[in-house]
């Protein structure tokens, strides 16, 4: 078989493959003599048709089985003897194929680059600790109180953090009902944030049973685009006035709500929490400074056709989720998400490179330790919550296990001769339950 590989643009290829006619006709009389045993025709026994009837009968039937079946074959024998590894499907062009003739065709595919990585040891980063104090944990504290408040009913007026239970119809600019414009039982949060400002001076002071008529005047920002920049007049009923009523911050909020022994004990779930979570976020950041600063000193323009890849496993996810994604919203995840992609292919390729220049390798008893720990860790799971061992187990399972421990085994040899700083800073605000 002739073989020869031509490089394009960037990392696309061209591999251009002969098979002599000696290896056609062997491999289609291979096909035909399969075809024949199976072949019934009236007047011979079953397998026992002469062949030149069986080829007539078989007629395209068995070109086109025989390109199905050797076409594949030849490309991944070809690629073998090239010497080149592909990054995604090759398309197959200029195929030629006639009766007793070598066939031809041209594969066209990205190679898979292998990448020289360079000046990836002694990284100087800097790690980001977000410090816990006191007033961090008070403000979970006070978060959680928010989260715990009751809003009994009121015999009072609406004041100004008092939820509302409305009927309504909303009418347009032209006095019509407007499409779903009639709601029964729609609670109102005067004290929400976002609220319409018209709202809230037009039923604080409201009463359970009044009646209130509102006009509220949509900018033209407006998220629902339906509502922006249109006038809508609401006729309202109030049905029912709740107020906020926030529990005392004292042993029994935290036995009751949280399970803890007292107060001092639900602080200090808290800020283990905050320590764990801050640690977390360090970690994450310096992955991400170590793979940006490897990037930049080894930066390359990634195969399309792997990025493709990625984003076509964006789109898949995307379109089970929501069966009403539309092509429009396709587009723009892909372009959102293409940037996100190719620093991954980058990366992927790069850590690859890194491991294999300097030996760093995964050992099967590794992976087999690293189910154990997996599974040991999920015991204290409830029944059903915990990773399926045998899907752990799987030839699939264990690739993925494999994989995630080199990248480790990479990130951990970069930092570790990497000069890195330790900056603390204020800690970032985020919602935790403890």
């Amino acid at each position: 078989m002739k073989v020869e590989l031509k490089q394009l643009e960037g990392w696309k290829r061209a591999l251009e493959v002969e098979i002599p006619v000696e290896d056609v006709n062997r491999q289609m009389d291979t096909i035909v003599e399969e075809f024949r045993r199976r072949m019934s025709v009236p007047g011979f026994r079953k397998g026992k048709v002469p062949e030149k009837m069986a080829r007539q009968s078989l007629g395209p039937t068995v070109d086109e089985e025989f390109l199905r079946r050797v076409v594949p074959e030849a490309y991944e024998r070809a690629v073998r003897e090239a010497a080149v590894v592909p990054a995604g499907q090759a398309t197959i062009e200029n195929l030629d194929y006639k009766p007793g003739q070598p066939l031809k065709f041209t594969a066209l595919f990205e190679a898979r680059p292998e990448i020289q990585p360079r000046d990836y040891k002694g990284l100087k980063l800097k790690q980001e600790n977000d410090e816990v104090n006191e007033d961090d944990v008070d403000k979970v504290l006070a978060d959680l109180r928010e989260r715990s408040a009751d809003f009994p009913v009121s015999e009072g007026t609406a004041g100004p953090d008092s939820i509302l239970l409305t009927d309504y119809e909303a009418h347009d600019e032209n006095g019509k009902l407007m499409p779903e414009g009639r709601q029964h039982n729609y609670p109102i949060e005067l004290g929400a944030e976002g609220l319409l400002p018209e709202f809230r001076t037009g039923l604080v002071g409201a009463k359970a049973g009044e009646g209130r008529t509102l006009t509220v005047n949509y900018p033209s920002d407006f998220r629902n685009e339906k509502m922006a920049g249109h006038s809508v007049r609401y006729d309202m009923k109030i049905r029912e006035i709740r107020e906020k009523k926030l529990p005392d911050l004292d042993d029994n909020f935290a036995s009751t709500r949280f399970g803890a022994r007292d107060l001092a004990d639900l602080k200090s779930r808290i800020r283990l929490q905050l320590e764990g979570e801050s640690r977390l976020a360090a970690r994450e950041r310096l992955e991400a400074a170590v793979v940006d600063d490897v990037i930049s000193r080894n930066d390359f323009s990634p195969p399309e056709s792997m990025v493709e890849e990625l984003l076509n496993n964006v789109e898949r996810r995307a379109r089970d989720e929501s069966k009403d994604i539309t092509d429009d919203d396709v587009r723009n995840l892909r372009e959102g998400y293409k940037s996100a992609a190719q620093r991954a292919v980058k990366r992927d390729l790069l850590w690859e490179a890194i491991s294999r220049t300097e030996g760093l390798t995964v050992e099967a008893t590794e992976v087999d330790a690293e189910i154990q720990r997996i599974l040991e860790s999920a015991k204290s799971r409830q029944p059903g919550q915990g990773p399926d061992e045998r899907t752990l187990r799987s030839e699939a399972g264990r690739s993925r296990i494999h994989d995630a421990l080199a990248d480790r085994k990479v990130y951990e040899f970069l930092t570790g001769s990497a000069e890195i700083a330790q900056v603390v800073r204020p800690r970032q605000s985020r919602i935790i339950t403890p």
